[in-house]
């Protein structure tokens, strides 16, 4: 197993850190039956990697704010960051957690719900719906094809 770069208590940090234990994926190899470890192992290294970069934002600007970084002045730039990069480690994550899933539970866990009817998310679809149906409406009462329901008013 490669080895884990130093941080504070994030899910892919190590297991211990400055004398501290860590709630992260890299604990749970300390807590599986033999048969999976190595499996396992390869796949908390890929979601060890895959998070590498949001290590450096929290390091270096959420959870500290780098001097250097704040003063613009000569400094390596923070790690690219990017929705998909973001998605891409919460896969992986998704990976480690269901190996263990399927080892001892016969099945896997969709940790993804957000497709789901939660969150901002859902609300921008439900805004832009609403932006397209007005549009449509719009069109047409000016094309002179209106529907009765164009002119209801609506209780909300």
């Amino acid at each position: 197993m490669g080895k884990y770069p130093f941080a504070h208590h994030t899910t892919t940090d190590p297991a211990k850190s400055c004398g501290k234990d860590n709630l992260s994926i890299t604990r749970l190899l300390n807590h599986v039956e033999d048969e999976i470890k190595e499996t396992l192992a390869i796949q908390i290294d890929v979601a060890v990697e895959k998070a590498n970069f949001s290590r450096d934002w929290r390091n270096r600007r959420i959870a500290h704010n780098d001097l250097d970084l704040a003063m613009n002045r000569q400094v390596e730039p923070l790690a690219p960051a990017s929705r998909e990069k973001v998605k891409e480690a919460m896969v992986s994550i998704t990976k480690v957690l269901n190996v263990i899933s399927q080892h001892y539970m016969g099945s896997t866990t969709i940790f993804d719900l957000s497709k789901g009817v939660h969150g901002a998310v859902s609300l921008l679809y439900v805004l832009d719906d609403g932006v397209k149906a007005a549009n449509e409406r719009s069109e047409r009462i000016q094309s002179g094809k209106y529907l009765p329901d164009d002119f209801k008013r609506r209780d909300l």
